[in-house]
Parts: structure tokens; C-alpha cells; sequence
């Protein structure tokens, strides 16, 4: 899997950044009166958040595979 995100220096453990000139699609639009973020990094997220795992189950699941 090819990561979208970078960990941010400086700050606590799990804080994340997606450089903008990494290539991927992101835009900004207005839907149904919000603003909202579209593009790859957000379908990315979407496809892990319908895992309806939390990041310390899929650490989990990918420890007991035998991967780090």
C-alpha cells in the first residue's frame, strides 16, 4: 500500500499530514450548505472506516498475520 500521509514531527503519536503535492486528488466543494473534502485521500478513509475497524484492531489483525 502506497501511504498518503506523513506523520507530522514534533507533535504526539498519531498525528498525520497529507502534502498536497503528493500526487492525489483533493478538492473542496460546497454540498448540501457544508464544505467538504472529496478525492482520493478521503476515499481512502472511507474504505477503512467500513471496515468498522479501529487502528488498534487492524494492528492487531496484522500482528497476528506476522506482519509489522
Amino acid at each position: 500500500m502506497e501511504r498518503m500521509t506523513r506523520e507530522n514531527p514534533g507533535l504526539a503519536e498519531g498525528h498525520y499530514r497529507c502534502p498536497i503535492n503528493s500526487g492525489q486528488e483533493i478538492s473542496i466543494k460546497n454540498f448540501h450548505n457544508n464544505s467538504c473534502i472529496f478525492g482520493t485521500v478521503v476515499d481512502l478513509l472511507g474504505r477503512y472506516e467500513d471496515t468498522g475497524l479501529t487502528p488498534r484492531e487492524i494492528m492487531e489483525l496484522k500482528l497476528l498475520r506476522g506482519k509489522k
